[in-house]
C-alpha cells in the first residue's frame, strides 16, 4: 500500500501551489519579450516580421535612459 508521509505531502502541496504562481509570473514576461521583437508598431498575430530596431531606439529615448540609470543606481544601493 502506498502511503505519503507528511514531508512528501507538503512537498506536493508546495509544488502544486508554486507552479501556477510561477506560470502566472512568467507567461506575461515571455509574451512581452516576444512582442519586443515584432517589426510593426502595433502588434498583430501572426507578426509581419521580427527586428531589433526597437532596441536601437532605446538610446534616443532620454526619459527611458534616465529611468534605467536610476533603477540601476537604486538596485546597487539596495
Amino acid at each position: 500500500m502506498l502511503t505519503l508521509d507528511h514531508r512528501a505531502a507538503g512537498r506536493y502541496l508546495l509544488l502544486g501551489s508554486a507552479a501556477p504562481a510561477l506560470v502566472l509570473i512568467l507567461v506575461p514576461l515571455i509574451f512581452v519579450i516576444w512582442l519586443a521583437f515584432f517589426a510593426q508598431e502595433i502588434p498583430s498575430v501572426p507578426p509581419e516580421g521580427y527586428t531589433f530596431k526597437w532596441f536601437g531606439k532605446i538610446a534616443d529615448n532620454r526619459s527611458f535612459v534616465d529611468g534605467f540609470i536610476l533603477s540601476m543606481e537604486v538596485g546597487v544601493l539596495a
